[in-house]
């Protein structure tokens, strides 16, 4: 089967440039960005079934391209910060594509050999629910096995594809009314953050917003007394403690993932049972104390 055409590059090199610019206002608005990969292929799918020679592979050249919209989005979590700090002048690209390849596909691989992806163990016998889900892989797989083996219910897409246009038009003349009487606001984005992300992130991602504007009330009341130094110095220690936080746990992952990795055992690091009842009101008793934590120390004197 052919992989390359001049149509499948054109394809990918327009919905890249659309996914990019779309993920580098939505990531610089709220610090999020959106999975280019599903709906690139969705896209490219609906469109080169319509020609009879097209296949698999050259759809997978089309997302394979698209699918560089996030990773060339994701500057927007550094550069900027340089920017701020004065210190980029310019981008090393050669430094930059050597630790890319030093350390990327090193760790994928110890991911991989650690937990396994759904549907594909690399090892007899491990567990299947310590698998990582792979949501996007998952449903790209769902998504183009249908189209090609013409399997996939396209009334289900365009009815979501109807409801997803009814809610957003509902939640821009409710923001905009909203905002106009001044009695709040209902941000698309964050209304579209909320239906994209899984519970389990967005209930996580709504405690830290109520943590954080709890602290910044805070440190607000605190900076009247104390002084604009102060409350500089508090919100700059806020936020080296979060950022510590977010690297520390994916740090701590990988570790973990290397422990697995070479003893071979599912959780090496366990010294209760998976029976133990106490574990889920030890771990909320560790969350609240770690919120107390972070309130206690952004407000140090």
């Amino acid at each position: 089967m052919r992989e390359f055409s001049l149509r499948g590059v054109m394809l990918g090199a327009l919905i890249t440039l659309a996914f990019t610019a779309a993920n580098v206002y939505l990531g610089l608005k709220v610090g999020l960005t959106f999975a280019s990969a599903i709906p690139a292929a969705v896209i490219s799918m609906a469109l080169l079934y319509r020609f009879k020679d097209s296949n698999l592979l050259e759809n997978n050249l089309v997302q394979t391209q698209a699918s560089a919209a996030g990773t060339l989005s994701s500057v927007i979590f550094v550069l900027p910060a340089l920017l701020m700090l004065g210190l980029w002048t310019g981008f090393p690209f050669w430094q930059t594509a050597l630790i890319c390849t030093a350390v990327i596909p090193p760790v994928l691989d110890l991911l991989y050999n650690a937990y396994g992806f759904a549907g594909s163990l690399p090892r007899a016998g491990m567990d299947p629910n310590q698998a990582l889900a792979a949501p996007q892989a998952t449903l790209m797989l769902k998504i183009a096995s249908g189209i090609f083996e013409g399997s996939l219910d396209w009334s289900m897409l365009g009815l979501g594809l109807g409801l997803g246009v009814a809610t957003g038009l509902v939640v821009i003349v409710a923001d905009v009314l909203l905002r106009k009487s001044g009695r709040g606001a209902l941000p698309p984005l964050a209304v579209g953050l909320g239906i994209y992300l899984p519970p389990t992130i967005g209930l996580t991602l709504t405690l830290g917003a109520l943590l954080g504007w709890l602290i910044h009330r805070a440190v607000k009341a605190h900076a009247e007394r104390g002084g604009q130094p102060w409350g500089a110095a508090a919100e700059e220690r806020g936020l080296l403690l979060a950022s510590g936080l977010i690297v520390g746990e994916s740090l701590m992952g990988l570790i973990i993932a290397a422990l697995i990795g070479f003893s071979g055992k599912d959780a090496p690091l366990a010294v209760v049972g998976e029976g133990f009842a106490p574990a889920m009101w030890l771990g909320l008793a560790y969350f609240a104390g770690l919120c107390v934590f972070f309130y206690r120390r952004v407000l140090k004197p």
